[in-house]
């Protein structure tokens, strides 16, 4: 830091002796950025561009002073509620550096890629959702006003691909800085912990099956682009329904229950097997649950995408830690190689730098997450699931 410090003083007197000089506004503006001083660094740019208004170097450094500007109040976690037309869900964005967000819908979190530019205005905010063993990019456009409040504004279902130019309609979020809070109150709490596990899972299907629109939940490759927006609408504000029913009466219960509708363990009572049975019959007719004749088919189907996610994070967690190996040969420091290792299922894998994609699927039903169909768990699902093919 002394030596950044030095470099500050040095180009404090170069503005003092030269002015006009570019160079010397860039020159301080990066030691304001280095000391994390970020609006003295993009008035710095601002001065310098006053004597020379198209020079690329300060404009350049103009930009960069202006990212870091913006980073350094976005970073940590911030929540809000999408808009009823976009399926009423709450969320949570993490800020976690200049280049990654996790996103947090329904407990799921997925890490998206972040390319900014606090040059335009408003600030382009570019998101890289994972989708597929690929990306999708979401064009944003993001500001925080003098309330301390995160305006974010992605593309509508017309244009699912062009970024919009001003924060209005459905699809303009505001979040509010920390993580999403939990909306239960200590009376209903109190009310749900006084339940036997029985009263828990009947009560919880009777609320589930309340929340079903009457219609299917899952779009087909068939359906018109419309059909598929409304569908995925549908599907989201079923999940947002049902993950306020889960945050009630536990993922236990949810788990429980899931274990019931596929077979894996019988009911306790004849109450317990009247609500599942409603309940499997209406999953079965929103699609969200295979027929009788395929549950066996469906589970084994279940399983093996559970192993092949497991085996896929620990190939990617043994790719880690040899590449962390091998930072810290280079820096001198003694490799890891001859410490003890935990034996796991998946040591003859083929070592990778990141998982392998999910096995496209070829039955028409989504595998279950709990109760509720699995989507990505993104911010800006609504949109990831209705961009145009």
């Amino acid at each position: 830091e002394r030596v950044i410090w030095k470099r500050l003083a040095d180009a404090g007197k170069c503005v003092e002796l030269a002015p006009e000089w570019p160079k010397s506004y860039v020159r301080l503006s990066h030691s304001l950025n280095d000391l994390e001083k970020y609006e003295e660094a993009v008035q710095a740019c601002e001065t310098g561009l006053k004597h020379e208004a198209n020079n690329i170097g300060l404009k350049a450094q103009l930009k960069e002073a202006k990212n870091q500007l913006l980073l350094s109040k976005l970073k940590g976690k911030w929540h809000g509620t999408v808009p009823p037309e976009l399926g009423g869900y709450d969320q949570e964005l993490e800020f976690v550096d200049g280049k990654t967000v996790i996103v947090k819908v329904f407990e799921k979190k997925v890490e998206t890629r972040m390319r900014l530019n606090a040059d335009e205005d408003p600030a382009h905010m570019d998101l890289f959702v994972p989708d597929a063993g690929t990306e999708t990019e979401i064009y944003y456009i993001a500001k925080i006003d003098e309330n301390d409040v995160l305006h974010m504004c992605s593309p509508s279902f017309e244009n699912p691909l062009s970024r919009p130019r001003n924060f209005e309609g459905p699809a303009h979020v505001t979040l509010k800085r920390g993580p999403q809070p939990v909306d239960i109150d200590d009376e209903t709490k109190a009310k749900v912990a006084q339940m036997s596990e029985e009263e828990k899972v009947i009560n919880y299907i009777n609320e589930a099956l309340e929340i079903f629109p009457g219609k299917r939940l899952l779009p087909y490759q068939t359906d018109s682009e419309q059909q598929k927006n409304e569908i995925t609408l549908l599907n989201i504000r079923f999940q947002s329904d049902n993950y306020k029913i889960t945050a009630k009466y536990g993922t236990d219960i949810e788990t429980l229950i899931r274990e019931y509708l596929l077979g894996e363990k019988a009911p306790t009572s004849s109450a317990v097997v009247e609500s599942v049975n409603k309940l499997k019959l209406k999953m079965q007719e929103a699609c969200l649950l295979p027929p009788d004749d395929q549950l066996d088919s469906f589970r084994k189907q279940q399983k093996e995408m559970q192993n092949e996610e497991a085996s896929a994070a620990a190939a990617a967690a043994e790719a880690a830690l040899k590449k962390a190996e091998t930072k810290l040969e280079k820096s001198g420091v003694p490799s890891l190689e001859n410490e003890p290792k935990k034996k796991t299922d998946t040591e003859s894998l083929e070592k990778s730098e990141s998982p392998a994609p999910a096995k496209a699927r070829s039955d028409p039903f989504p595998m279950l997450a709990g109760i509720a169909l699995a989507v990505a768990g993104l911010a800006i699902v609504a949109i990831l699931l209705s961009k145009k093919k």
